[in-house]
């Protein structure tokens, strides 16, 4: 008897010997056959997916979950696109700490303002707290004077913006997160990843300075796990900077609006970027699935909906490749399976 039999669907395998199939059987998570194989078994479950599109789990090869999820739980200085409104988010924050404390912002993107804030202007609310405002992309931070005179000479001729290595470095300066902080960020971060589709990942920095090169991280992961915490499957990478000073490089997002921006390779105001790398639809969705499962070395058992794999899989509102390419990232995702197990109640 199967465990669960999804029928009435539109399945997309991703598997080449049988690319679309109406019905789906799982047992004991793992998919057992498709179509006339399964359609006269019984199921202790039956569910009528009512012409919804079925995917393969998205696997996203590069992820930083613990950042992700710090980022989610810190206070925000975005949308704001004035420097008086970013500078009165950072003075409410800074009212909830204590003196000399750290202080943590997230959202930061000059774009707006046309150009960096200072830590100048910082010094003006930051009352004697160490303020650290990470940039959108991981990629930098401004900080104020508190943080620039425990950093040698040289960071200051960035008037409080550093970059790269040097935000690594203002980074260290405050204590590591806790083993429990660190295991609370994953788990949020991981929460949201099946919300959009995301059944499995590739941890792509651990160790990394976008957390200060933090000795506890490989550990949060291993707690979650002892405690049945983690939602997903996860790879754990080193992170490059561990052994040599590279650039992080965080992509964490929607699968269906990273489809969408791969077909249409457009900013969100339209503007065209690089349109000769643009793909198609269908290639977007491979690249999610049987090449995610590929980078990360699971393509014996994930990235298709073949029979013997496991039952990770994600039910769709609509069908990427017959909505207009605009919508495609609004496409609501009804239902995320992990070893053929719905993962709402997690949520």
């Amino acid at each position: 008897m199967l465990d669960t039999r999804l029928t009435n669907a539109h399945v997309i395998t991703m598997d080449p010997a049988h690319p679309v199939a109406r019905d789906l059987g799982i047992w004991r998570g793992r998919v057992v056959g498709l179509d006339g194989a399964v359609t006269g078994l019984p199921a202790r479950e039956v569910v009528d997916l009512q012409g919804a599109t079925v995917l393969p789990g998205f696997i996203d090869s590069h992820v930083h979950l613990a950042w992700t999820g710090l980022k989610a739980a810190t206070p925000s200085v975005a949308p704001c696109t004035r420097a008086e409104d970013i500078l009165a988010v950072v003075a409410r924050a800074v009212a909830d700490e204590p003196d000399g404390a750290w202080v943590d912002l997230a959202g930061y993107d000059q774009r707006a303002l046309g150009r960096h804030l200072t830590a100048a202007e910082l010094d003006k609310v930051s009352d004697g707290r160490k303020v650290f405002m990470i940039h959108d992309s991981g990629h930098g931070c401004v900080v104020n004077s508190a943080v620039l005179d425990l950093l040698p000479a040289q960071a200051a001729a960035g008037q409080g913006f550093l970059a790269e290595s040097a935000m690594t470095a203002a980074r260290r300066l405050r204590l590591p997160y806790s083993q429990e902080e660190l295991a609370d960020a994953i788990e949020r971060a991981g929460r949201q990843c099946l919300a959009e589709g995301i059944t499995a990942c590739a941890e792509a920095g651990i160790g990394g300075g976008l957390l200060g090169h933090s000795p506890v991280e490989a550990g949060a992961y291993q707690l979650l796990r002892d405690r049945g915490r983690l939602p997903l499957r996860v790879q754990l990478m080193a992170a490059g900077d561990t052994l040599r000073p590279v650039a992080a490089h965080p992509a964490d997002g929607s699968p269906l609006r990273a489809v969408q921006f791969m077909v249409e390779r457009a900013s969100d105001s339209g503007q065209p970027i690089g349109p000769a790398e643009a793909i198609t639809v269908e290639e977007a969705l491979y690249a999610y699935t049987a090449a995610g499962a590929f980078a990360c070395h699971w393509e014996d058992d994930a990235g298709s909906l073949s029979p013997g794999k496991r039952a990770d899989l994600v039910v769709l509102g609509d069908d990427p490749c017959r909505v207009e390419t605009s919508r495609i990232g609004d496409i609501e995702v009804v239902e995320t399976y992990v070893d053929g197990r719905p993962t709402a109640h997690l949520g």
